[in-house]
């Protein structure tokens, strides 16, 4: 993970290798969203983006690439931190 600026706004890089197998989408997901709510990112209630990472990450590895447990789901993300309302 690396932190970045983008335009004067700090942005957070990750890319990282997730194992074809359908056990690692609640941890990888989980620990993702919580650092996305901790930045401010994505408000704490909001769902639509945890469901939009596990569908896409067990389309990745259940239809893509079958199960396959030599094979890996590549994750890359780039996400702008947002400035609080108070400043």
């Amino acid at each position: 993970m690396t932190i970045a600026h983008d335009q004067g706004c700090p942005c957070i890089e990750l890319e990282c290798s997730l194992p074809s197998e359908v056990t690692a989408i609640f941890p990888f997901v989980d620990k993702f969203m919580l650092l996305i709510r901790k930045c401010g990112c994505v408000p704490e209630g909001e769902s639509d983006v945890e469901i939009a990472l596990r569908e896409a990450r067990a389309n990745a590895i259940i239809h893509g690439n079958h199960e396959n447990p030599r094979k890996h789901v590549m994750f890359v993300s780039a996400v702008k931190l947002m400035k609080s309302q108070s400043q």
